[in-house]
């Protein structure tokens, strides 16, 4: 029994260690300031990183917690500008996230109002999360959450940036539905594709471990 005890234990091993390691990409997170101090600090930002690596378990892609920083901007952003004059912040070579208490959503996009649309809602003019283009930084978009939508929008703007659409179905996490849940296998094939691409041009810098 002893003997067969090892053997199992040793293919295990094996196995763990032929298994791919996911591809580590760091995230920097930025916590603007509402009434004179930052809207949270390292712990919720750790806190929120470990949960959207639950959600990301199995994509063969995770995150880790580069650093954060705290931000010299008022935390609701009330026109394009405001979310715009962050890109002065963006930290190269990782995955800058800009942790907001409100965005104001003065026109709403197209994809904001199909994806919406799909679930039986209008835009309310306000969002929860979103991705800005900033051209000649690398990489060249960065993500705005707010602090009360957390880990879950969190997981979909990465989704985003990891190259996938809008989802039609509500219990997807790309869709806008209330019971957004997860991702499906295509999504992860798209996430890993991405994410390498990133990793091989240089926007992105591997990290040596991801939170957990």
């Amino acid at each position: 029994m002893a003997l067969i005890a090892v053997g199992v234990m040793a293919a295990a091993a094996r196995a763990e260690e032929a298994a791919p390691q996911p591809l580590r990409l760091p995230v920097v997170v930025h916590m603007a300031r509402a009434d004179g101090a930052a809207l949270a600090g390292e712990p919720e930002a750790a806190q929120m990183i470990e949960i959207v690596n639950q959600i990301y378990d199995g994509s063969g892609v995770c995150f880790a917690l580069a650093e954060v920083r705290e931000v010299a901007r008022d935390a609701d952003l009330v026109s394009y500008r405001d979310r715009r004059i962050l890109k002065k912040f963006v930290v190269p070579r990782a995955i800058n996230v800009f942790v907001v208490r409100s965005i104001k959503d003065p026109s709403p996009s197209d994809a904001t109002r199909r994806a919406s649309a799909r679930v039986g809602r209008e835009p309310t003019g306000w969002l929860r999360g979103a991705e800005i283009p900033a051209v000649g930084k690398r990489p060249e978009v960065y993500l705005l959450v707010t602090l009360t939508a957390g880990a879950p929008t969190l997981a979909h703007e990465l989704g985003h940036f990891l190259g996938a659409g809008h989802h039609p179905d509500p219990d997807n996490l790309m869709s806008y539905g209330s019971g957004r849940n997860g991702f499906d296998d295509k999504q992860f094939r798209t996430f890993r594709a991405h994410a390498r691409g990133e990793l091989r041009k240089g926007a992105l810098k591997a990290a040596t471990s991801c939170a957990r």
